[in-house]
């Protein structure tokens, strides 16, 4: 995904990341991409949240 994350990069365009792990987003944000992660929904919202405020560690 990283490696889309340079293209979509290099031709202004913003990365959409959805199902993956924190190390994958934190890869991709790296590459200076602009990127949207889509939340999926969770009964609890308190696991959102966390995802706010560690995306590592999801």
């Amino acid at each position: 995904m990283a490696e889309a994350a340079k293209g979509v990069k290099d031709a202004g365009a913003v990365m959409w990341a959805g199902m993956g792990d924190g190390a994958e987003l934190t890869s991709i944000t790296a590459t200076g991409a602009k990127t949207i992660k889509i939340i999926k929904p969770y009964a609890d919202n308190k696991v959102i949240l966390d995802l706010f405020n560690n995306p590592v560690g999801y």
